[in-house]
């Protein structure tokens, strides 16, 4: 997608830009607080019997008709009509293409589909009457009935890989994910909705992997599902308790979500963090400990054990590009720099020359390999909002 529209010449700010770079966009969410979402397709099964229960309670011939029809076939007429109907996945397919579509049918089936809701206790139909109130007449209300609900308790996280259809509806989370700007939208939004693109690109039958860990665990490592992100809690308890890091072959974010903490470093260095305060720390930095009443998350990149391997990690920005190589142990082995590489202000091309000019001065040059770190702080007018 991202080739085809750096071909058309549509500019990467454009409204209906759907691909603002080549790279896919997994992520995970761990909540931080009492967390809803939806991800992923219901069973078929469960998805018919709420729409033929839609149906009985409809007073409106049209909403009627509809609600029948997407639990006989999900298609009214033509719509869909290029899904194999005999599975579960071409019935899925064709449901979200009939209310991707917005028929002549939307005005009334929202409507219904709001006065059943108010009748009803299930959370899912909590959440959209809350949605309608929102994005009112949006057939991505429909969603709420097709898609998973999902509730995650403090320290629960779910990963979702790309191309599976999902929406945060309400609570507080840590999000990590891939390098990567790109969205193809279903729904309850004012922004660009390319249908064909994510029907292209929709895989009906993945769903997200859930993680239910021990919350009152000191430290909890969610298990990486990408190559681009790994994800660890650090929870003290509310009482200073200290937690002693091994060595990091990788950059490590940090973020304070709660608490306090104090980060020591085997020089002596100690670097307090408050609510809402961040932490870059460079890889190969050594006798790294914290102490911490509060909760800290640590976000970071998986890496093999074999130490032959190489990695380069790249910054590139609008001025420059930088290289930093490393091994699988951490040490720091060679640095360069050249000139920009940002797809929003250079060509594929210059790009590519960049990096590649930063990384051959990389591996010509070696610099020493002292840990360092970089804090930031949310400013005054932000920092309740943390």
């Amino acid at each position: 997608g991202y080739a085809r529209e750096e071909a058309a010449g549509i500019p990467r700010d454009h409204e209906k830009r759907n691909y603002k770079d080549p790279n896919h966009k997994p992520e995970i969410m761990c909540a931080i607080s009492e967390f809803w979402g939806l991800c992923g397709f219901r069973p078929v099964s469960a998805i018919r019997e709420d729409f033929r229960m839609l149906a009985g309670l409809s007073r409106d011939s049209t909403a009627t008709s509809f609600f029948a029809a997407m639990a006989a076939t999900g298609s009214m007429g033509s719509a869909g009509a290029s899904a194999d109907l005999a599975d579960d996945a071409g019935y899925l397919r064709t449901l979200t293409e009939t209310v991707l579509a917005k028929g002549d049918w939307c005005p009334a089936v929202c409507a219904e589909l709001v006065r059943i809701a108010a009748g009803q206790e299930e959370d899912r139909f909590r959440f959209l009457l809350e949605a309608s109130r929102y994005y009112p007449g949006d057939a991505g209300l429909l969603f709420l009935v097709i898609l998973h609900l999902v509730r995650l308790e403090p320290g629960q996280a779910l990963f979702i890989p790309a191309g599976v259809l999902h929406a945060y509806l309400r609570g507080y989370g840590v999000e990590l994910m891939a390098n990567s700007d790109n969205v193809l939208r279903g729904g309850l939004t004012p922004k660009h909705i390319d249908v064909p693109e994510l029907l292209a690109n929709l895989d009906v039958a993945a769903t997200g992997t859930r993680f239910n860990p021990d919350a009152r665990a000191i430290r909890i490592d969610y298990p990486p599902m990408c190559e681009e992100f790994a994800l660890t809690r650090l929870n003290g308890g509310g009482r200073d308790t200290p937690v002693d890091l091994p060595p990091s072959a990788v950059p490590l974010i940090a973020i304070c979500t709660s608490g306090t903490a104090r980060w020591r470093m085997g020089d002596g260095m100690v670097q307090p963090m408050g609510q809402g305060e961040s932490l870059y720390i460079r890889p190969g930095a050594s006798s790294l400990s914290l102490s911490l009443d509060g909760e800290v998350y640590l976000a970071s990149v998986p890496l093999g054990d074999d130490p032959d391997d190489l990695f380069a990690g790249i910054d590139g920005g609008g001025t420059s590009t930088r290289v930093c190589l490393m091994d699988s142990r951490g040490r720091v082995l060679g640095a360069g720099k050249a000139g920009p590489s940002s797809i929003d202000t250079v060509t594929t091309a210059v790009t590519e020359a960049s990096i590649r000019s930063a990384m051959e001065t990389a591996f010509r040059n070696f610099v020493d390999d002292t840990p360092c770190l970089l804090y930031t702080s949310p400013s005054p007018r932000d920092r309740g909002n943390h």
